[in-house]
């Protein structure tokens, strides 16, 4: 049986050899790779996308600033004379709308689903972002409770500062 060693390869090659073989192997494991990783799913531990597949309507929203010190510490987008509306299509699919008095419309849009109780929220804007916010439907269906963090313009500097939202919505 001959081995590397009987051709007489220099040990320098026999190294870059044994890299590429083992190089090889490793890409081929990635490349064979699922990208199931990358996909959230449209059920949860307790609630699906179904359950909550359709439009929204805010009653309360509140939005903390969670930069140190700065102003304004909250906003109450409904007490402003503002609103926001949520739909949701049964493909997992999210368009979330916040209208204040004097400032434009904030549109988000983008991919929602679970990983267990977690509602994952993804962005259109930033494909790479995703937030984890805590959701509660009430018994009969027609009462939704978000809460999680993002990010939110408050003093309108063309600057997102990192905020806390928590939201009560009614079905439509």
């Amino acid at each position: 049986m001959k081995t590397l060693n009987n051709y007489h390869i220099p040990e320098g090659t026999r190294y870059a050899l044994y890299l590429v073989v083992l190089l090889s192997v490793l890409l081929a494991f990635i490349s064979c790779g699922s990208d199931d990783d990358d996909e959230i799913s449209l059920v949860g531990a307790n609630i699906s996308i179904s359950d909550i597949s359709g439009s929204w309507t805010a009653t309360s929203v509140l939005i903390g600033n969670l930069t140190p010190d700065s102003q304004p510490l909250s906003v109450d987008v409904i007490d402003e004379g503002g609103s926001v509306t949520l739909t949701v299509q049964s493909n997992g699919r999210y368009t979330l709308t916040i209208k204040r008095p004097t400032r434009a419309d904030d549109v988000f849009t983008g991919p929602l689903g679970f990983e267990g109780e977690w509602l994952v929220i993804g962005y259109d804007s930033d494909p790479e972002e995703y937030n984890y916010w805590f959701i509660e439907l009430s018994t009969n269906g027609n009462n939704l409770t978000l809460r999680g963090e993002s990010t939110y313009d408050f003093n309108e500097d063309d600057v997102e500062d990192p905020a806390s939202y928590n939201l009560e919505l009614v079905r439509n």
